[in-house]
């Protein structure tokens, strides 16, 4: 082999050395990344486990408040289910009948559902300051926080329970059962059945997260969706659709146009409204523009 060939392969190996040199380097640096952001994990699910005890405390909350308003306005008298202290939240009325009943579960599942939403972006927030970590790829937070705010399905986990309490009674009982969403022939737009029961003004609104809206055979109660949340109101800080809205009924008020931030999912109401009862809810709705029922408008 000529000296000229030598140099040459001396000169290629070099540039081997030096390549796989830089490789090395490269990798150690990538395994170090793998260490912390193995570490960083392991803080993460900690935060994730510690977090997720307080969504099952609010959601305590949240169960315990709707249990409350539809329980306590009301007493048994003889056969008969009347209103007793207060009266009873939009979109029910004092019934005696037995809580197994698929309606009434529905009911508590949808507000569970929009319900535990806040408290869930609560705890990704909560776990996002974990993330912020020197040496967290900003990537990996990103990701990890959007995964726990958003695509942990809170509020399915939390329907079912809810949806126990509408059905957990063996006998009849008396509470404001949600009265029925009927399309009006006369009208040709979706009511609210009323109840001479109920003494709420309000009553012909569906229930907070609920519409009483259009579907192929007639109307029915269903979930608040995205555009519900967003329309703009008469007052600062308050989003979405409420009252009657081409032939359709709404309930779907929210702190921010999403549902992360829907109004039946917080203890309190904005604007110094106070706390986040069907007394309270009514000063609002006549706040902003929502249409007494005729009996009380005078």
């Amino acid at each position: 082999m000529s000296n000229t060939n030598l140099f040459k392969l001396h000169k290629e190996v070099q540039r081997e050395k030096a390549a796989l040199k830089t490789q090395k380097a490269e990798l150690k640096e990538a395994a170090s990344k793998l260490v912390k952001y193995d570490e960083f994990m392991k803080v993460v699910n900690c935060e994730y486990i510690k977090k997720s005890s307080d969504v099952d405390a609010a959601l305590g909350e949240v169960l315990a408040r709707i249990e409350a308003e539809l329980k306590s306005p009301v007493k048994k008298d003889g056969a008969s289910c009347v209103e007793d202290q207060g009266f009873c939240p939009e979109g029910t009325s004092p019934q005696l009948q037995r809580a197994y009943n698929p309606a009434q579960a529905a009911l508590f599942g949808t507000v569970a559902f929009w319900g535990v939403k806040p408290v869930a972006m609560a705890v990704a927030a909560g776990v996002g300051v974990v993330m912020a970590a020197p040496g967290v790829p900003l990537a990996a937070a990103a990701g990890t926080s959007a995964a726990l705010a958003m695509q942990v399905p809170w509020g399915f986990m939390a329907a079912p329970v809810a949806s126990y309490l509408g059905k957990r009674d063996l006998h009849a009982s008396c509470r404001c059962f949600e009265n029925d969403c009927h399309l009006n022939q006369a009208t040709d737009k979706c009511e609210i059945t009323l109840s001479a029961a109920s003494s709420n003004p309000f009553q012909s609104l569906p229930y907070p997260g609920q519409k009483c809206a259009r579907t192929p055979s007639g109307c029915s109660l269903q979930f608040c969706i995205s555009g519900d949340w967003s329309s703009t109101t008469e007052h600062e800080g308050i989003l979405g659709k409420v009252g009657e809205l081409n032939g359709e009924v709404y309930n779907c008020l929210s702190r921010d146009g999403t549902d992360n931030t829907a109004l039946n999912g917080y203890e309190t109401l904005p604007a110094n409204f106070g706390n986040n009862t069907a007394a309270h809810r009514n000063e609002l709705y006549k706040e902003l523009g929502v249409e007494l029922l005729e009996s009380y408008s005078a």
